[in-house]
């Protein structure tokens, strides 16, 4: 499934901004450890999703060159989600590891978002076997 997207303008250069910024956390953390292994694997996910939904388009027939309002909706919806985990499980270790409902929403969305990013990067068959 080749849905990659040939990125112009702001867009490539805001998404190699992106992947640079991944690969210096990824060194960062890999040398000095300064966070916490759940904070560092949901900074990572930020990193990854927001990438594919910019790089990959949902199909073959909606292949564009540039994101669309959908991309860029699903992009934002999961910085939101995936820095709602970075702050919140601070909060979730103060209550003792009670989960609020607001959580386990979050938490929903953000397995749909990989649900969907894994069928945009890598096609049906391993998002079928995710679910």
């Amino acid at each position: 499934m080749d849905t990659k997207r040939k990125l112009s303008g702001v867009y490539i250069k805001f998404v190699l901004i992106l992947l640079v910024g991944l690969s210096v956390f990824q060194l960062y953390t890999a040398g000095m450890g300064a966070f916490t292994p759940a904070k560092q694997r949901a900074i990572h996910l930020t990193f990854i999703l927001a990438s594919i939904f910019l790089l990959y388009a949902p199909s073959k027939k909606m292949k564009a060159f540039n994101p669309k309002l959908t991309d860029i909706l699903l992009f934002l919806l999961s910085i939101f989600c995936c820095l709602y985990a970075v702050v919140g499980i601070d909060t979730v270790a103060i209550r003792g590891g009670e989960y609020i409902f607001f959580d386990y929403i979050i938490g929903g969305i953000i397995i749909l978002l990989v649900l969907e990013a894994t069928r945009r990067a890598v096609g049906t068959s391993l998002t079928i076997l995710g679910i």
